[in-house]
């Protein structure tokens, strides 16, 4: 959304997806059932006739964030892997946006739900610590 808006103040993004291209060969549920042969139905993620892999990736967008941008992701996430928040953070890096990227270990994808009770704590604090720095 922050790649086509500088309506926010900031933003706080968890479980990022950043490359659907990529992410479609190394989630858990990357094959036939994933993005390319399922839901979507666009294609083998290598054939260059599937453009909506790009059309729909939040990179393809990077150079249009303007938005302070906090990430955070756990680091056993096999739904989202952690290489989609760093291309994100990278990409935004290289460009100089401003953009803060938080990792947490031993949590998977649902840290927000189930993780351990101190990172759970952790996540809320550092969000709000964020959004105040920029609200």
């Amino acid at each position: 959304m922050i790649s086509h808006t500088n309506r926010y103040k900031a933003a706080v993004a968890e479980r990022a997806v950043s490359n659907l291209q990529s992410e479609n060969l190394a989630a858990d549920f990357a094959g036939k059932n994933g993005l390319g042969g399922g839901y979507y139905n666009w294609g083998p993620p290598w054939d260059p006739a599937s453009a909506d892999y790009a059309k729909f990736s939040p990179l393809t967008y990077v150079a249009n964030v303007q938005t302070p941008l906090m990430i955070l992701h756990a680091e056993n996430d096999t739904r989202a892997p952690i290489d989609q928040t760093l291309q994100e953070f990278t990409s935004l890096k290289i460009l100089g946006r401003t953009v803060e990227y938080v990792a947490f270990p031993n949590e998977n994808h649902d840290l927000s739900r189930t993780g351990s009770p101190i990172h759970r704590v952790e996540r809320l604090h550092l969000i709000i610590d964020w959004l105040k720095k920029y609200l």
